[in-house]
């Protein structure tokens, strides 16, 4: 049988490569739609792609018609989160139509 140090370390390892897995990079952030859920509210449904209304730049700030409102926190494949000037988070989940 295992000890359990060796249970926890492969528990941790599993962890870990799943969060990895589920990480995603800003061009990937860029390509999908993002419908609001809850908290901090710039639109129903951020759209990077066929819009000039949201931008994200490589940093994670957002700007809406060109002016700095929020930055990307965390982000995955399924959810972001962004906080505005006033650190207000808001989160938005994946959307596919």
């Amino acid at each position: 049988m295992f000890n359990s140090k060796v249970a926890s370390f492969i528990c941790i390892l599993i962890f870990q490569l799943f969060l990895i897995g589920c990480n995603v990079s800003i061009d990937e952030v860029k390509e999908k739609k993002w419908k609001y859920q809850d908290g901090y509210h710039i639109g129903d449904i951020i759209d990077f792609s066929h819009s000039n209304k949201f931008r994200l730049e490589q940093n994670g700030e957002l700007y809406v018609f060109n002016e700095f409102t929020a930055k990307l926190i965390d982000k995955n494949t399924r959810k972001i989160r962004i906080e505005s000037k006033s650190k207000e988070i808001g989160i938005y989940c994946f959307f596919d139509d």
